[in-house]
């Protein structure tokens, strides 16, 4: 498929993916590797890098000044809205790089949450200190008393 295409921005948006799974994994009960808290942020990277392309195609920005904006709109945004997940920053730079067509964009957003559910879920199933009955509680804000 396309996301783990060759291309840097297959690149970068599968190692974005690569270290959600390993956080989610690794720390699965941190607020920061809820399901809800990564959905809203890949979507936060998918929004404002749509936001930010735009802006490329009406005014002449370089990559990196547009990667910037990107990048510091995005980290804004995931602390305002208390969904912070540090790889959903370096998937606004993929999701950037990716915009010139936006269908594809969609595609990976939802390809992308599809994954981080079914590991998730594959994680609840496996592990012993999570319990599968807990599961759709991943997406409220406060499912760990935070």
């Amino acid at each position: 498929g396309f996301l783990a295409s060759r291309t840097k921005e297959g690149l970068i948006l599968f190692a974005s993916v690569a270290a959600t799974a390993g956080l989610m994994c690794h720390a699965p009960k941190q607020r920061s590797n809820s399901l809800r808290s990564i959905m809203f942020s890949y979507a936060i990277a998918v929004l404002v890098s749509i936001v930010v392309w735009n802006l490329i195609r009406s005014y002449p920005l370089s990559l990196s000044l547009a990667l910037f904006i990107a990048l510091f709109a995005t980290s804004f945004l995931l602390f305002l809205f208390d969904v912070f997940h540090a790889p959903a920053l370096t998937a606004a730079m993929g999701f950037l790089l990716y915009t010139g067509q936006l269908s594809h964009v969609l595609v990976l957003l939802v390809s992308v949450w599809l994954v981080c559910i079914g590991i998730k879920f594959l994680w609840y199933a496996a592990s012993e200190e999570l319990k599968i009955e807990h599961f759709v509680k991943e997406f409220t804000k406060k499912h760990y008393g935070l």
